[in-house]
């Protein structure tokens, strides 16, 4: 596991929302029917095939899976407290010392966090 990983998991959480959402939206296209002895429009309606997407979904789940296996399996409540504010608000070391209730600053808190990783390489 790496930091990047670690820190993408916001963006693979939002991605699979993104393809799920798209296949789960009616898509609609006008084609045009003679049967009837002259030309007319006709609307048909239906669900995209999306074959490529849902295995993007399961690629995409399964990162999603190994990063929260990782963070289960830190040590200790501190790093896996830390590593889970990272996972839900990215990189952003301000928000993250508030949400930790930390009265160390930013710099001491992404530190923290980078020594996870040193730790378990």
């Amino acid at each position: 596991m790496t930091r990047e990983q670690l820190e993408d998991y916001p963006n693979i959480v939002a991605e699979i929302a993104d393809l799920q959402e798209y296949l789960h939206t009616v898509v609609g296209d006008t084609v045009q029917d003679g049967s009837s002895g002259y030309p007319h429009s006709i609307l048909i309606r239906g669900l995209p095939a999306g074959e490529k997407e849902r295995q993007r979904i399961k690629a995409l789940a399964a990162q999603k899976i190994e990063i929260e296996q990782f963070v289960d399996g830190l040590p200790t409540a501190r790093e896996r407290r830390l590593a889970r504010a990272v996972m839900k608000y990215g990189t952003r070391w301000d928000v993250i010392r508030r949400e930790l209730h930390s009265a160390k600053s930013a710099d001491a808190v992404r530190m923290a966090y980078c020594r996870i990783f040193t730790k378990c390489s």
